[in-house]
């Protein structure tokens, strides 16, 4: 394949939606499951207040990639511009994250109703942010702190 006919195909240039008059137009990414996502979305890093989250909707964006990791994210404020927006919540997908000091059956559990009451009652897509702790991320007490690993972290997200 040549370059200009991967230019073409949007892969390595903007593709043609890029520049539309309604951004909400931006085609979306159809999953083996029949799921869609969009291919546009607004990341909350950098603790984004609820004004800049209600921009980006208001600008078009319809999905929305936070996390539980208080450090650089806020789940709540993310919640606050979405609410804020007016935009119907059925028409947002959310992603947020487990922060790895969370791991565990029991905690992962917790954490996924609390970012789910947060946003309407459910999440989109919950994902761990880290397989695992360090103590640069954790603490250098995480070992006796967290509950579990990753894999008991995954059976509370398969039981949710």
């Amino acid at each position: 394949t040549s370059a200009r006919a991967a230019a073409d195909d949007g892969l390595l240039a903007a593709p043609k939606w890029w520049h539309a008059a309604d951004p909400t137009e931006a085609p979306r990414l159809k999953l083996y499951n029949g799921v869609e996502l969009p291919r546009v979305g607004y990341g909350c890093a950098g603790r984004a207040p609820a004004d800049r989250v209600k921009t980006a909707l208001d600008a078009g964006a319809r999905l929305l990639d936070t996390a539980q990791a208080s450090e650089w994210y806020d789940e709540a404020a993310a919640a606050d511009g979405l609410e804020k927006s007016g935009i119907p919540r059925g028409d947002v997908v959310v992603v947020t994250k487990l922060h790895p000091r969370d791991h565990g059956r029991k905690t992962c559990a917790r954490k996924i109703v609390e970012s789910a009451a947060l946003f309407g009652g459910y999440v989109d897509v919950f994902l761990q942010h880290y397989p695992a702790c360090w103590d640069g991320l954790c603490g250098p007490k995480w070992r006796e702190e967290v509950e579990g690993d990753w894999r008991d972290s995954w059976r509370a997200m398969e039981d949710a």
